[in-house]
């Protein structure tokens, strides 16, 4: 997706820095930057997806090893106590998330002609 995102934009403004077939540098950040637009969505997803298999593997070993027949409480607390310990390290790791994906957004590099050129 990238790569022919890239070659669209290419095209587009072929000859961009005034010599033929040379590709104008906001190019290639523009699309890194649409890009990124739609990264929280498949982090989220992922998050999620995560989150239910662990509750499913938790909820799976429980009732086998505790099974509801023989000590309910027991299981139900397990149950609880899983899904609320479970709920919350979700959480943290959104937080965490949250952090990279504002990394994403910031320059940073030890290039001081690139940092000159961009400040």
């Amino acid at each position: 997706a990238f790569r022919k995102s890239l070659e669209t934009e290419v095209l587009a403004s072929r000859g961009g820095t005034g010599l033929p077939g040379s590709v104008a540098g906001h190019i290639s950040t523009g699309v890194l930057k649409k890009l990124r637009e739609k990264l929280p969505n498949p982090i989220n997803s992922f998050r999620e997806k995560f989150l239910l298999e662990c509750r499913e593997s938790v909820e799976m070993i429980v009732n086998q090893c505790v099974g509801g027949k023989t000590m309910p409480r027991l299981q139900n607390l397990i149950l609880e106590e899983t899904k609320l310990m479970l709920d919350k390290k979700a959480k943290d790791l959104a937080g965490y998330h949250e952090k990279l994906l504002e990394w994403e957004s910031t320059i940073a590099t030890t290039n001081h002609y690139f940092m000159d050129t961009v400040q």
